[in-house]
């Protein structure tokens, strides 16, 4: 959904998650522990105004959108 944003930090605290939907993509950033954006990527929603949800994955480095 536009507006719609999902936050989730790594479990070891060295990186924040960061998704924002704006209806037609979401923006996914990865920023470190003073919260400077270290990687940034957009990804298109097929859907359009999706929920954006950050969810667990088995490795620790990753998460599932």
């Amino acid at each position: 959904m536009p507006g719609e944003v999902a936050c989730r930090w790594l479990p070891s605290g060295r990186a924040l998650w960061v998704a924002a939907g704006t209806g037609d993509e979401v923006r996914v950033e990865i920023r470190d522990p003073d919260h400077r954006v270290a990687r940034e990527v957009t990804v298109p929603d097929p859907f359009g105004q999706s929920m954006v949800v950050l969810c667990v994955h088995p490795r620790d480095d990753t998460v599932v959108l």
